[in-house]
């Protein structure tokens, strides 16, 4: 068998399990989930929260789509995946202005990604009725190293520009994903 299914059948392993169900023992390697002794690579952990309640903001200030994740690394060193997926909907516009929504992901207190208020909207359009109205699902992936074991906080936030009534999760929900990659 190959080092690469090797390492696939390493991370595939549910960690949190006991010390002898951590074990794996793929053509004899004995290599232990979570242990120094994984690849770099390796996918350590993974957590999602499911995001289902709607939220609905009309103003330009940053709110809390509704999910958010304490995540303790087990390696300095890991990268981490961040993986954003938001139900969107503007459900109220004006007349020939730009409508958007614009996410962004704490680490803790720290914005780790998104919050480029003029440029990284993730999801709008020009209305020209009062009518119009825009559904999309958000989606946006992002590469962390907070370089630490401690517990951190990883929560979404939105916000809308000029005004807009933006809902999000209300006709689909949402998710956001965490997984720890070693170093």
């Amino acid at each position: 068998m190959s080092n690469a299914r090797n390492i696939a059948a390493l991370s595939s392993v549910e960690v949190g399990a006991t010390a002898d169900q951590t074990k794996a023992d793929i053509e004899g390697l004995g290599i232990a989930v979570g242990s120094s002794q994984m690849p770099a690579g390796s996918v350590v952990q993974v957590q999602t929260v499911n995001m289902s309640s709607t939220v609905v903001n009309t103003s330009t200030s940053w709110v809390d789509v509704g999910g958010s994740i304490t995540f303790t690394p087990k390696f300095t060193n890991s990268l981490i995946l961040i993986m954003l997926k938001v139900h969107v909907y503007v459900n109220s516009a004006a007349n020939t202005v730009w409508n958007a929504s614009n996410f962004k992901v704490l680490r803790d207190t720290t914005e780790v990604l998104g919050a480029d208020t003029s440029n990284d909207y993730g999801s709008g359009g020009v209305f020209v009725s009062t009518t119009d109205r825009i559904m999309v699902m958000y989606s946006k992936d992002y590469n962390d190293s907070p370089n630490t074991t401690s517990a951190i906080v990883y929560k979404p936030q939105f916000m809308s520009r000029n005004g807009a009534s933006i809902s999000v999760n209300n006709y689909g929900s949402g998710s956001l994903t965490i997984m720890e990659i070693k170093g």
